[in-house]
């Protein structure tokens, strides 16, 4: 970064419009303040750094991607502290406006539909009708969790996507489709449950190609593990292996 500094440049002006879509949706709901707050930048300035300076892929400045998580909390507390030396500006008018920037702001995420989070409210798609209702969720879920239950406590486990979440609380876990681990001994060791969800693939429910491509790739490598004969079925309930 310090020999190659135009490097550094290049990359932050290349698509800029994208990157600078996503401070905006940051500052919106703030009624832009972080952008005048020094506090709110001195807080988020390394964080911010390490999204809007890298090559650009839509992971890297999506204002929904799970790295936001590192920025928010000061962008919130730098205009707390801003408004605290400038109560005086806050009148009626100012006041309408930031009324005004949450709205649209609820409306943005809405249609945004991040994560695809919102799946019992609005459907992915209308061509074709994408769409799962909040009990077809909520009953895949009971069945995701009856089959982590299965698992054995102390057992490592790879797995992949929003399941990972669900088992952060093992010493033992790791992304598909990655079978081995090192230990705390540092030996290298099979993992002794790999666990993969393709209600996905049989819901039609998802309409993104990579997430869909991800899906059938581990799907294709479970098939190699029990060709080999390294890993059994277990169980499978509802999509889940």
């Amino acid at each position: 970064m310090i020999s190659q500094p135009q490097l550094i440049i290049e990359v932050f002006f290349k698509d800029a419009s994208r990157r600078i879509l996503y401070l905006l949706g940051h500052w919106l709901p703030l009624a832009f303040v972080p952008a005048l707050a020094p506090s709110a930048w001195i807080m988020t300035v390394f964080a911010l750094l390490v999204l809007l300076l890298q090559v650009f892929n839509q992971a890297a400045t999506s204002i929904n991607t799970r790295y936001t998580f590192a920025v928010i909390p000061g962008l919130f507390y730098g205009t707390i502290l801003w408004w605290s030396q400038h109560q005086d500006k806050f009148k009626p008018r100012l006041h309408r406006f930031w009324i005004g920037c949450i709205g649209l702001s609820i409306i943005l995420t809405y249609t945004s539909h991040p994560g695809r989070a919102l799946y019992f409210i609005s459907p992915d798609s209308f061509q074709p009708w994408v769409y799962q209702s909040l009990p077809a969720l909520l009953g895949h879920a009971a069945h995701v969790k009856k089959v982590l239950n299965l698992i054995l406590q102390d057992a490592s486990v790879s797995t992949s996507g929003y399941i990972v979440s669900h088992l952060s609380g093992r010493l033992n876990i790791i992304g598909l489709e990655v079978m081995q681990m090192r230990d705390e001994e540092g030996k290298v060791a099979d993992v002794d449950y790999a666990l993969l969800d393709l209600w996905q693939l049989q819901q039609n429910n998802l309409k993104v190609p990579v997430d869909r491509g991800r899906v059938r790739g581990g799907v294709r490598f479970t098939d190699e593990a029990l060709r080999r004969g390294l890993y059994g079925i277990a169980e499978v309930l509802d999509g889940v292996v």
